[in-house]
Order: C-alpha cells, then sequence, then structure tokens
C-alpha cells in the first residue's frame, strides 16, 4: 500500500491531512525539488489533537528512511523555503 502524504506540494507552508493509521511500516520516501524547504513527518498518538515529529524523518533533501512504528494518524508537514515541489510517499 503507498500512502501520499504530498505528491509535487509547492506551498512552502503546507501541512498534509491526517491519515488514519495504526502500525507504520515501510519506507518514507522524500523527493523533488528542494529550495531549502524541509518536510517532516509527524504522528499523533491521541487521534490527531498532539502531532509529534518522528525522529530522523526530517528532510532538506531527496531522501529515504525506513519506518516502523505506531501512531494513530500520521501527517507531513513542510516549512521554509521558496521553489520547492515535494512529494512525500510511504510505500
Amino acid at each position: 500500500m503507498t500512502t501520499k502524504l504530498f505528491t509535487a506540494e509547492t506551498d512552502n507552508a503546507a501541512t498534509s491531512a491526517g491519515v488514519d493509521v495504526v502500525h507504520v511500516t515501510g519506507t518514507l520516501y522524500a523527493f523533488g525539488t528542494f529550495d531549502s524547504a524541509t518536510v517532516k513527518l509527524q504522528a499523533s498518538p491521541d487521534g490527531g489533537s498532539t502531532w509529534l515529529d518522528v525522529t530522523d524523518a526530517s528532510f532538506t533533501d531527496a531522501g529515504m528512511l525506513r519506518l516502523n512504528f505506531a501512531a494513530t494518524q500520521i501527517r507531513a508537514d513542510i516549512s521554509g523555503g521558496g521553489a520547492d515541489t515535494i512529494s512525500f510517499w510511504i510505500l
């Protein structure tokens, strides 16, 4: 299953909608054009009331990370940058 939190997102101050999960296992891919933006994965333990940054799941350039954790929801957050076009997927 593929979870696409952002696909070619150009807004450099965007937060994706929360996606319901129970257990996240897969590979996180950050790719596209980065112009000094930071994109990070966030997880909620309580259904979206509290959002926590996932350790080591923050990117300022293309990259990937293996994931294995429990949460009730996940989302992506982009901040900073300029002419960015960022995709953030979990496969």
